[in-house]
């Protein structure tokens, strides 16, 4: 029988071997603890580095006189030893800023049309008539599913679907223009075009107010016997869309 197939050579054989995994495991970690004391001692000299930048920026106290009778805990002022003349300058516009922030926070800015604009060009139009192709207009006032609001030349752009209301339009001789829109959608193009799509649109003044009223008592009767949900929405919609229109006209 060859010996490589005896019991005790395949004993010898398994001893060498655990023997060799167990070196190459101490080689390995040996090696990786050399890796982490390198890593750790660069870790090491960042930390202490950042400490001594953090420290020297410490050392540096900041001087800076505020006006007269003008409390402030930065007063009375200490003395730096460094040069202090543009962080006086910062820290006295923080402060002038902190105080006018609460009048500023009470503050509504509207959008201004700034100076040397392209014109608006503003396309207006329904499945029955054309109201504007391609005008230069100066404001739009629009409503939308997300709120009402307004459109000056150079608005970022946007795409928004329109809810039952009124749409102003302000052209540039400072005259207005008032449509009443069941829905639809506005498109705000970053070349300053706007285009606005109705499904139905018609001038405010073509409107009755007691005529939108009967038909609003005549909606809310018949959301009671709407015996589906279509038809529950349709009279809810007929019921948006002249609440709105008695909203406007009165």
């Amino acid at each position: 029988m060859p010996p490589y197939t005896s019991t005790k050579y395949r004993m010898q054989v398994c001893v060498c071997a655990r023997e060799c995994v167990a070196v190459w495991i101490s080689a390995y970690l040996i090696v990786m603890d050399v890796i982490h004391k390198r890593a750790s001692s660069k870790e090491r000299e960042k930390i202490a580095q950042r400490a001594d930048e953090r420290k020297s920026n410490a050392e540096c106290v900041y001087e800076w006189k505020p006006p007269p009778d003008t409390p402030t805990p930065l007063h009375p002022a200490r003395k730096a030893p460094c040069d202090v003349g543009d962080s006086n300058k910062m820290m006295a516009a923080r402060f002038l800023l902190r105080r006018a922030a609460p009048a500023l926070r009470q503050v509504r800015c509207y959008a201004e049309a700034a100076s040397g604009a392209p014109q608006m060009s503003f396309t207006f139009a329904s499945p029955n008539e054309v109201f504007f192709k391609g005008v230069s207009v100066k404001q739009v006032d629009v409503p939308t599913l997300t709120g009402a609001f307004g459109i000056l030349p150079a608005h970022v752009p946007t795409l928004q679907v329109l809810r039952p209301g009124v749409v102003t339009v302000f052209s540039d001789d400072g005259t207005s223009a008032k449509y009443f829109v069941s829905s639809g959608s506005i498109t705000v193009n970053a070349d300053s075009s706007v285009q606005l799509l109705a499904e139905e649109a018609v001038p405010l003044e073509n409107l009755d107010l007691a005529t939108a009223k009967a038909n609003l008592e005549k909606a809310q009767s018949e959301m009671g016997s709407a015996s589906d949900e279509a038809s529950r929405a349709e009279v809810q919609i007929s019921i948006e869309a002249n609440e709105a229109i008695v909203k406007a006209l009165e």
